[in-house]
């Protein structure tokens, strides 16, 4: 990976050189602008490969291709493809807690989690979470309950 890195690099700064000092046809020009689109190209592909690996259950779309051919920054956050807008509400929370985990993890830190609407969500399809979860539900109880597990 590092490797590959360096040799597009090197190759981008070569490509510059080569333009900058070397007069060149018209084709050759348009070899080189296939060639700076396809570094920048490959270099997205890492950045979204780097950043879709911390993450175990939502990955994010970071660019999209054009009609044109070019390449356009976005980012959207997806969960097996389908776009978060496009989840019920259970598949939210449960995406939510993934980026919350995977956030806490890189900066070290954990706090309080509040679930709101958590009966959405079933016990199975939770992240385990190195932090208090605090779930709030919607029962027919005529009075206020508090529950607490002890772990």
């Amino acid at each position: 990976m590092i490797i590959m890195k360096k040799l597009l690099s090197l190759l981008f700064c070569l490509t510059l050189i080569f333009m900058t000092f070397v007069p060149v046809s018209a084709f050759a020009a348009n070899e080189i602008g296939y060639l700076v689109e396809d570094f920048i190209r490959t270099k997205m592909n890492m950045i979204s490969d780097k950043i879709n690996g911390m993450f175990k259950i939502v990955s994010f779309k970071l660019f999209a291709e054009q009609i044109n051919g070019g390449i356009k920054e976005t980012c959207e956050c997806t969960v097996n493809g389908v776009p978060l807008s496009s989840l019920n509400n259970g598949h939210r929370i449960v995406a939510g807690l993934d980026i919350i985990h995977s956030l806490s993890n890189l900066y070290g830190v954990s706090c309080p989690i509040f679930v709101d609407n958590a009966e959405s969500i079933n016990d199975f399809n939770v992240p385990e979470m190195d932090a208090q979860m605090i779930y709030l539900t919607v029962t027919d109880d005529k009075e206020l309950k508090v529950e607490s597990e002890d772990k």
